[in-house]
């Protein structure tokens, strides 16, 4: 495990420590086992989300390099597990996504060399980022209308969230991939491809011919807000199932400021803490008590772990398979 994640682990961990340490608990818990099965709601919502997410990384792919959509769902899910579960960066889910990507696209006898995996796969972050910081802006316009941002902070968040894209795509440059390892290297992909610096010219080849490919990446980021929009929903029914009905637009703000703030500390593992602070600042905006704030916070990390634990297990059952019917060409990543 790098040391940068332990030490953001700890920091998630300390926040998260806090948060709980200054709350009422016995009244969050009651609010969880008064939902029960109900949440539920919760669970339908974000798989949802996880399949119109894999459609836009699905839109992204040539047809002739196109991996079976159903495949891109698990792919998307295996990514998301990761990322809530393992103490990685919250890159790490896509590493392995782009991976698994490859693999089966070898598996299905198609031309997807790694190179186009990867560069399909940052394109399909970007085009996520996209999506997030349209959805954080009008969450960032609505804290003005409301009243608790002025115009300079509400540019300047919105500001904050362009960063994240803004510095992604500056690495995508062709000189900036040739100056250094790429933009593989730095992800951590270097792990499935023979040589990096062999690849990084290709690799720009790879993301110049994409982005020609204007029609696909439309529909990908407009699959990506859509997927935005539904995590909406899964705010509002959980919230709705606590007895605390909010409107859409309240939950929407809800939704995508936690969203944005999960983007800003990347560098923490799940966000933890972080997205549990995130969210009950935004609901004393929108008349959210803080126990039902909270529980709303813990209704969400259970569903990380409902649905991220079969994850795990299906991304080893997936390594497995693929692994055994690809041949030797492609080593499984090294322990760091």
């Amino acid at each position: 495990m790098k040391h940068r994640a332990l030490l953001g682990l700890a920091i998630g961990l300390a926040i998260f420590i806090g948060v709980m340490a200054t709350h009422d608990l016995a009244a969050v818990l009651a609010a969880l086992a008064g939902a029960g099965w109900q949440l539920s709601w919760v669970l339908m919502w974000r798989i949802l989300s996880i399949c119109a997410s894999a459609a836009g990384w699905f839109q992204l792919f040539p047809q002739s390099a196109r991996p079976s959509y159903p495949f891109l769902i698990l792919g998307r899910w295996v990514a998301e597990s990761i990322n809530h579960l393992l103490p990685a960066l919250q890159v790490g889910g896509d590493v392995i996504r782009a991976r698994l990507a490859y693999l089966q696209g070898r598996r299905q006898g198609l031309t997807l060399p790694a190179t186009l995996a990867a560069a399909v796969q940052v394109i399909d972050i970007s085009c996520a980022l996209t999506a997030q910081v349209i959805l954080a802006a009008i969450g960032f316009v609505q804290l003005h209308a409301l009243g608790a941002l002025n115009w300079p902070l509400t540019l300047f968040g919105i500001g904050l969230t362009i960063l994240p894209l803004a510095l992604l795509l500056f690495m995508q440059r062709r000189d900036v991939l040739r100056g250094t390892a790429g933009i593989i290297g730095k992800a951590g992909l270097r792990r499935f491809l023979q040589s990096i610096d062999a690849a990084s010219e290709n690799l720009a080849d790879q993301f110049r011919a994409l982005y020609r490919r204007r029609g696909s990446l439309v529909l990908a980021a407009g699959w990506h807000f859509g997927a935005g929009l539904l995590r909406v929903g899964e705010t509002w029914s959980a919230l709705w199932v606590f007895g605390h009905p909010i409107s859409l637009a309240d939950a929407f703000l809800i939704d995508v400021m936690t969203g944005a703030v999960r983007s800003l500390v990347f560098f923490i593992p799940g966000a933890l803490g972080a997205q549990e602070s995130g969210i009950l600042l935004i609901c004393s905006v929108v008349g959210v008590d803080p126990s039902t704030a909270l529980a709303l916070a813990l209704a969400k990390r259970a569903r990380d772990i409902i649905l991220g634990l079969p994850g795990l297990v299906s991304w080893l059952l997936a390594e497995r398979a693929l692994g055994a019917k690809s041949g030797p060409a492609l080593s499984h990543p090294q322990q760091e």
